[in-house]
């Protein structure tokens, strides 16, 4: 009886893996039995998103209602918004190959894709790849060589109204990714000392995949704030259609005061009334500094020419003191009377130099005066040219003013007629 009994412990011992087996399975068909299984989570695409049209992307792999973005769009702009602005050579540096084409693929068949498991240069990658693989560029091809013909105008503000009305023009889908891929662009060009990416580096690589210009990718990128009012990188943010943006600007204009058009008239007459009183005054200050100009230079010609009749003088005595002192030592070798003609030329030798410090002396007041003349005269010039600056800039304030009263007057009296 004790053999039977240790034989089946060795028996239930060996087969303990057979039977942990089957109550486990047991237990898993009990349990299902009574917990229905939960359905699966529907697929969040309908079919594949690399290379399809922007909207057929959209439409497959949207995100929410609010943004009318393709899912890998999005979620590639939002990692590299989060984690990876300060990336060094981010979207220069390849990525993984293998690590691409796996996220293409999951992308595709519409799987949960976690962006944290990769690394920038991938999902970088990534992004590039499924804008180049668009087969049509997001300006469209019926609206592209109207772009580009936009950059011909030289005046900035007609050049960004004519763009900002052209994308309008975009359908939702190409219009959303354009000002989100613009505004990217420009958010990581600002960190360019810590990525080592710059506008200029940015709109080379990515202008070849967009298939626009440098010049105009430019444009777009540095006037985004302009050309997409109210778009925030935000995925909880709705993009605001060109109605609410009407509605906006013309709430803000009902906001704004009644301007009383006498009060107007009025400041602006005072203003006319002071600039040709100022006019008047800078006219007769000209005057009299043109008439105290020709008196000074009038009076430096009359002290040039004392000038030279004090050289000619001194350069007389010179000759004479020369001729004198020759003439003096002849007659004193012939005569013997050495003393008295010495003492003549010591006298006349004095009285030269005397003359010679004295015309030192007057050469020196002249030239401190000429140099008081131009400096004078250059005060003179200043005043006046800042003087007319200021006057004309008061001049163009006041016209600016007026117009832009006239305008919102002409404005509002159209509105209220229609």
């Amino acid at each position: 009886m004790l053999c039977n009994l240790n034989e089946a412990m060795d028996n239930v011992w060996r087969n303990r893996k057979k039977n942990k087996k089957k109550l486990r399975k047991f237990i898993t068909s009990v349990y299902s039995e009574r917990t229905p299984e939960k359905p699966a989570a529907p697929a969040q695409s309908k079919g594949p998103v690399f290379g399809m049209p922007l909207v057929t992307a959209v439409q497959r792999s949207r995100v929410s209602d609010k943004l009318p973005l393709c899912r890998v769009f999005q979620d590639s702009v939002m990692y590299i918004e989060t984690f990876a602005l300060t990336r060094e050579g981010i979207y220069r540096v390849p990525g993984f190959r293998a690590k691409l084409n796996e996220l293409k693929n999951m992308y595709n068949r519409g799987e949960v894709v976690k962006l944290t498991n990769y690394d920038p240069e991938t999902v970088g990658m990534l992004l590039k790849l499924y804008l180049r693989e668009l087969p049509e560029p997001l300006l469209t091809r019926q609206l592209g060589a109207q772009f580009e013909g936009v950059l011909q105008y030289e005046d900035s503000e007609q050049r960004t109204a004519i763009l900002c009305a052209m994308l309008r023009q975009l359908p939702a889908e190409h219009y959303a990714t354009l000002a989100w891929l613009c505004l990217h662009i420009n958010h990581v060009s600002q960190h360019e000392k810590q990525n080592k990416m710059t506008l200029s580096n940015l709109i080379i690589i990515l202008s070849p995949t967009l298939l626009i210009s440098n010049t105009l990718l430019r444009c777009l990128c540095e006037n985004a704030q302009q050309l997409f009012p109210g778009v925030i990188l935000d995925p909880n943010t709705k993009i605001p259609t060109q109605e609410e943006l009407n509605a906006l600007s013309n709430n803000s204009n009902k906001a704004e005061p009644e301007v009383d058009q006498a009060s107007i008239d009025k400041n602006l007459q005072l203003v006319r009334d002071e600039l040709v009183q100022s006019y008047v005054w800078v006219q007769a200050r000209n005057d009299a500094l043109r008439y105290m100009k020709e008196h000074l230079k009038a009076q430096l010609k009359e002290e040039r020419q004392m000038v030279s009749t004090y050289q000619d003088q001194l350069r007389d005595l010179e000759d004479q003191n020369y001729t004198i002192g020759d003439t003096v030592v002849l007659r004193n070798s012939r005569r013997g009377k050495s003393q008295n003609r010495h003492s003549a030329a010591d006298t006349t030798s004095r009285n030269l130099n005397s003359t010679q410090a004295a015309t030192h002396e007057t050469e020196e007041d002249l030239k401190l005066y000429l140099s008081t003349l131009e400096q004078m005269n250059n005060e003179y010039e200043t005043d006046k040219t800042s003087l007319y600056n200021n006057i004309i800039t008061d001049t163009f304030a006041c016209i600016d003013a007026y117009t832009e009263l006239r305008f919102r007057q002409t404005f509002s009296q159209q509105k209220a007629s229609s």
